[in-house]
């Protein structure tokens, strides 16, 4: 969310912000941060994980994600 913000005040994409260069992850992550500002403008609250055992699967898929770019 932070990221999201950040890139919004310097007109930026999130994703030139945090240095992607993988074009497809790029607009995934751009799509996410605009749908989650949208949200937040249209007065809907974000949901967070805090169930550990769902970030543990997130963590996974980010670091799956990242071995399969580095081939």
């Amino acid at each position: 969310m932070l990221v999201s913000r950040t890139a919004e005040r310097f007109k930026t994409r999130p994703s030139e912000l945090l240095k992607i260069e993988d074009s497809y992850i790029a607009y995934c992550l751009d799509e996410a941060a605009n749908l989650l500002l949208s949200r937040i403008e249209s007065g809907e609250e974000p949901a967070y994980i805090k169930d550990a055992k769902h970030r543990e699967s997130v963590d996974s898929l980010v670091k799956r994600a990242r071995r399969k770019k580095k081939r």
